[in-house]
């Protein structure tokens, strides 16, 4: 029977012992993405998805089109106004106002948002 110390050094168990490990580091990080990893950028389009974080005011409300997500990742729901597309992650129910032009309130900036409400303009 081969010791401990001889089965530790064995090639075979090190790179089977590095298999599992990346395995379960793959399988925390999809289970629990970092929300920093999908932190909002203003680009050319300038899409802007919705954390949940409240940082500070620069408004308290937006005005425009409330559509169903076309990015089920960034939000349920999308918010059109005439400079951005605003993606809303909220599992309170707003069906009855999509495809509506809607007032929606917020605390925080545009980047880092907590979600007020939502209403028929």
């Amino acid at each position: 029977m081969k010791s401990l110390e001889e089965i530790y050094k064995n090639p075979r168990f090190q790179a089977m012992a590095i298999i599992v490990v990346i395995i379960i580091v793959g399988w925390l990080v999809l289970k629990n993405p970092s929300q920093k990893a999908v932190a909002p950028t203003i680009n050319n389009n300038q899409e802007i998805s919705a954390p949940q974080n409240s940082t500070q005011d620069v408004a308290n409300s937006w005005e425009g089109a409330l559509k169903l997500s076309n990015n089920p990742q960034k939000g349920n729901l999308m918010l059109k106004t005439q400079e951005y597309t605003i993606y809303i992650k909220t599992n309170r129910d707003f069906s009855s106002l999509v495809d509506k032009e809607v007032v929606v309130t917020y605390e925080g900036d545009l980047e880092s948002f907590r979600l007020g409400d939502i209403k028929a303009k």
